[in-house]
């Protein structure tokens, strides 16, 4: 939670420059022989994944430079990582500053210090002062940071219900490190419920720290599914985070909310007297309603104006908050995340689109094609970074021999073992694993007007295609060319996406154009000899046209082509049963 709140402080500043892949997978790599024989306590793999998710809300799809593979690595890698080397393994995601690095290692040292605690027991001083009164000290932000004496306080950590032994924190770290502020009331208005107050992040705040923490404090209970209901007084104190929150609420409602017209709504707006509407005159707060969605599924809203209208208020609050309400959400979740796992997993045969239906839906949107062949590649940056990173020659001479291999082995080692190795297999995959990113962008699919199953069909489609055909071999032997660049090896790629393996293959062998009669597809157009002006067609058809409807045969006859084929290396049928049972 602590690397959440720094990716959201240094995301949105721009003084913090990105560290290359190369440098990130070579730094990984290093810091595997620090890795400790026993799990550091502090960060799991699941919450790895989590930090993933989150810097990935962060940042644009164009700067998301670390990929599944590289976060993979880093979900294995650094629970096994001492403090100081897992500080300078997180520094990569804000660009190594320094001062930033040390400011998370402080407060991540005072965690350490609790026992990575989820529960603190703290003096009632930091409330009221003798008088009984609010002491602000502990309780406003502003007169934390204004206050320039460090005061410490002595607290208990709270673990399975007993006080561990004291320890003492400064006061201004414990507020930054306090997510929640754990009150009782006398009179409970709903049963069995906890009201939560989740403040907003202003526009300006003299620590970004502290606004960066309020800003992800709606994020951190997304990721935990809470609350059952959102209740919205004013989301807005002025027209410029329209967009924003707007963003923030719907990621809320889209993690939290079944996507169904029966469910209630999951925010609900709550008219109050103290309403801005009443105050200003003004209700900013309908843009982003707007922005939302449709009224009555997405959000809704009700009356706090008297006492009628407040007892209506907390019977639907205490409908909505019920337990047999908040099961039912959790399940139609729970069924919604197992079909998303279905459609990325194409072992599954019935979660598999038919391959006509992906493209209909593609000729549908046939005037966005080009955004889908540019979506397909990635940038040549990639493969120029890639290659930064190859052997010298010396090393790949020193590496065609290795005693790992059993000469007397009953099984010959299988050829393949060593393409991981290699710069053409490694281009290759980083651009399977470029696909399979840009596929499960939901923002992607979006773009270009389709749903997210269809984008996963077709980067299926062309993964298969690519090693049936030996794509990863042509790229291997590009590289033992002499002078070798990113640009060549993108170019062969690009190729591949833009001709789906046709280009070398006769025209008399290729499947018939559905545009142009009696040619195949990516035919020449022929030349006539006559001088005289060429005779049109009935009805011309323009390249560009052509073209589209011509690739998007060749990817038809391509997916059923690939049907039956099995890679050496693809997973067992006794695995994959292993794993479908996991997962159904």
């Amino acid at each position: 939670e602590l690397v959440q709140i720094f990716i959201a402080w240094t995301s949105a500043s721009p003084i913090c420059r990105q560290v290359e892949k190369s440098i990130i997978t070579s730094r990984l790599e290093k810091w595997q022989s620090l890795r400790q024989p026993q799990p550091v306590p502090g960060v799991t793999a699941e919450e790895v994944a989590t930090i993933a998710s989150f810097w990935r809300s962060c940042l644009p799809s164009a700067r998301q430079h670390i990929d599944d593979a590289t976060w993979q690595h880093f979900a294995s890698l650094l629970p096994a990582l001492d403090l100081t080397t897992r500080a300078h393994a997180w520094a990569l995601l804000w660009g190594e500053q320094p001062e930033i690095t040390q400011q998370w290692l402080a407060l991540a040292h005072m965690l350490q210090q609790t026992g990575h605690a989820g529960e603190l027991a703290a003096p009632l001083s930091l409330l009221v002062d003798h008088f009984g009164l609010p002491a602000e000290n502990f309780l406003t932000q502003m007169a934390l940071t204004a206050n320039d004496t460090q005061i410490d306080v002595v607290v208990h950590p709270v673990k399975e219900g007993r006080l561990l032994n004291a320890v003492s924190l400064s006061l201004d770290s414990l507020a930054l490190l306090t997510r929640e502020l754990v009150l009782t009331v006398e009179n409970n208005v709903l049963d069995n419920v906890d009201l939560l107050d989740i403040p907003v992040a202003p526009d300006s705040h003299p620590h970004p720290l502290w606004r960066a923490k309020l800003g992800w404090m709606l994020a951190h209970y997304r990721q935990q599914v809470q609350p059952d209901v959102l209740v919205i007084c004013n989301a807005l104190a002025s027209r410029s985070q329209t967009s924003t929150a707007a963003r923030h609420l719907l990621e809320w409602v889209n993690a939290t909310q079944p996507q169904h017209e029966s469910a209630l709504p999951g925010v609900v707006w709550a008219i109050t007297p103290q309403d801005a509407r009443f105050a200003t005159q003004q209700n900013l707060d309908e843009a982003v309603q707007q922005l939302m969605g449709k009224p009555g599924v997405h959000w809704g809203t009700l009356q706090a104006l008297d006492k009628h209208s407040m007892q209506r208020l907390v019977e639907w609050l205490s409908q909505a908050t019920s337990a047999p309400q908040r099961q039912a959400r959790l399940q139609a979740l729970r069924e919604q995340l197992r079909g998303r796992v279905r459609d990325l997993l194409p072992m599954f045969d019935d979660a598999r689109l038919p391959v006509e239906t992906v493209i209909r839906r593609l000729q549908a949107q046939a005037a966005r094609h080009g955004d889908l062949l540019a979506g397909l590649l990635p940038p040549v940056q990639n493969f120029e970074a890639l290659l930064r990173t190859r052997q010298s020659r010396e090393e790949q001479v020193c590496g065609l021999f290795n005693d790992a291999i059993d000469l007397f082995a009953d099984e010959p080692t299988r050829a393949s073992a060593s393409e991981g190795h290699e710069t053409g297999y490694q281009a290759h995959k980083m651009w399977i694993n470029h696909l399979r990113q840009w596929a499960h962008c939901r923002d992607n699919a979006q773009r270009l007007g389709l749903e997210p199953q269809m984008l996963n069909a077709v980067a299926e489609i062309l993964i298969t295609a690519s090693y049936r055909l030996g794509l990863p071999q042509q790229l291997q032997k590009t590289m033992q060319r002499e002078e070798v660049s990113g640009a060549q090896l993108h170019a062969i790629i690009g190729n591949f996406i833009a001709w789906l393996g046709y280009a070398n293959i006769e025209e008399a062998q290729r499947p018939a154009s559905r545009v142009q009669k009696g040619a195949a597809i990516f035919a020449a157009t022929p030349r006539s000899t006559m001088l005289r002006l060429t005779k049109l067609d009935e009805q011309p058809v323009h390249a560009a046209s052509r073209y589209v409807y011509d690739w998007l045969v060749a990817l038809y006859t391509l997916a059923n082509e690939n049907a039956g084929y099995r890679h050496p290396q693809d997973v067992t049928d006794v695995d994959r049963a292993q794993l479908i049972a996991l997962i159904a």
